[in-house]
């Protein structure tokens, strides 16, 4: 594929914020941030919330546990409604059945008022357990429908701006969110935050409700069999290497050097800090995110995106070993901005991979593989925190995930030629970017 010219020998010119015109994108960017800003505040709060209930680090891990199972089962399903089934009313769904969940929370915390881990505590983080599992569902129902449906309101030739400006907002509202929930907490309680997690999780809906989208052919055949449709997605995936490589690196990076699971471990018991901060520490990934989302957005894209891929997941491990070591709250905070920085290199390599080399009619089964991987490497990753903590302690635990992140960066650089030699993400023809 060849690139248009804008007079002899001259590349079109980079407009970062073109998809922007676009009000149907701007009314998507918009739910996307009020939904961001949600789940910040419910992570965060729930986080602290569990951990006062139990005092167990373990019951932390069970919390990314809960979240993993129903969005592991029902994913791969979602992604073949997406591809057969209007987007916008699937993300609606789901938006209904977040808000349900986020109401029951509410409950939840006034019945546990005052308990702790040696009364009724560890009954009520149960109650929490179970409606995390039907978020889970929910969120695992909708997420590759949303996905898609960001993609779907712009034309193709503005993806990789989309895309860019789909992953700033978001990290946006994940800066935001958590300071949000610490907010929240320190000042109204529990009841309280959960309380503006359902009010954003309502102006989220009503922002996708908005969207005004023409109605798209359905190329899935219909008597296509349902579950056949997975299978195609897997194949689809299957034959473009690259693509593999990358998730199956950010899975295994982030399954291990993910410290956000015991934040909560470190702010009350090793930063010896409340809930303001604990919001604020969870923001910190996200806040450095967006630095580097500000710098990327205004240059071309990467000459060589596997590599810089390889090398921010290698930065990823140091800082989150540093992150492991520090006993102060700036440094923490600052050694979490850099895991950020370095996870939002990886994120616009992996999502720009799966956006544009993916046909437009496997978008959603090939959107809800990608969203397997990240689940997978987020939320178990969470379990396998917690669990790590229980068998070597909260500091040893994340810096033994900060090296295995790094050795898989190494192995991946001389394992996956595919992704090594990766260059320019916009053609949809990977072999034009490859050595």
């Amino acid at each position: 594929m060849t690139a248009t010219m804008i007079g002899p020998g001259l590349p079109p010119p980079h407009r970062p914020y073109e998809a922007f015109s676009l009000p149907s994108f701007r009314r998507y960017l918009a739910g996307l941030l009020f939904i961001t800003l949600a789940w910040g505040v419910q992570a965060v709060v729930v986080g602290w919330q569990v951990y006062e209930l139990t005092g167990d680090e373990y019951a932390l891990g069970l919390v990314g546990l809960c979240e993993f199972i129903p969005s592991f089962l029902v994913t791969p399903i979602a992604g073949n409604l997406a591809d057969r089934k209007c987007r916008r009313k699937l993300a609606l769904i789901g938006a209904m059945g977040l808000l349900a969940a986020s109401l029951a929370l509410v409950a939840v915390a006034f019945m546990s008022r005052g308990s702790g881990p040696n009364d009724d505590g560890p009954m009520h983080a149960r109650w929490i357990y179970g409606i995390l599992i039907v978020a889970g569902l929910f969120r695992g129902l909708t997420t590759p429908a949303r996905s898609a449906l960001g993609s779907e309101v712009v034309p193709r030739e503005m993806l990789a701006t989309a895309i860019s400006l789909r992953t700033s907002t978001w990290q946006i509202g994940a800066v935001l969110g958590p300071a949000l929930g610490g907010l929240a907490y320190k000042f109204g309680g529990a009841s309280t935050s959960y309380l503006v997690d359902a009010g954003l999780i309502i102006a989220a809906a009503f922002a996708f409700a908005l969207i005004r989208i023409t109605p798209r052919t359905i190329t899935v055949a219909a008597d296509e069999p349902f579950f056949a449709g997975i299978t195609e997605g897997w194949r689809c995936l299957k034959e473009r290497k690259e693509i593999i490589a990358a998730l199956t690196l950010d899975l295994v990076a982030v399954l291990f050097g993910g410290a956000v699971a015991l934040l909560p471990v470190f702010a009350k018991d090793i930063l010896h800090a409340g809930p303001g901060t604990l919001g604020l520490l969870r923001s910190a990934p996200s806040l450095g995110a967006v630095a580097v989302a500000l710098v990327i957005t205004h240059l071309p894209p990467f000459e060589r995106a596997g590599r810089a891929m390889i090398i921010a997941v290698v930065g990823f491990g140091v800082a989150t070993i540093g992150f492991a070591l520090s006993k102060d709250v700036w440094l923490s905070g600052l050694f979490l901005a850099m895991t950020g920085a370095c996870d939002y290199v990886s994120v616009v390599v992996r999502h720009t991979l799966v956006q544009v080399r993916t046909p437009p009619h496997m978008l959603g089964r090939v959107t809800a593989l990608n969203a397997l991987f990240i689940g997978s490497s987020n939320e178990l990753g969470a379990y396998e925190s917690g669990l790590a903590a229980r068998l070597m302690g909260t500091i040893p635990s994340v810096v033994f995930g900060g090296c295995m992140t790094i050795l898989s960066a190494v192995v991946a650089f001389f394992t996956c030629p595919p992704l090594r030699n990766l260059k320019r993400l916009r053609d949809a023809d990977p072999h034009q970017n490859t050595d």
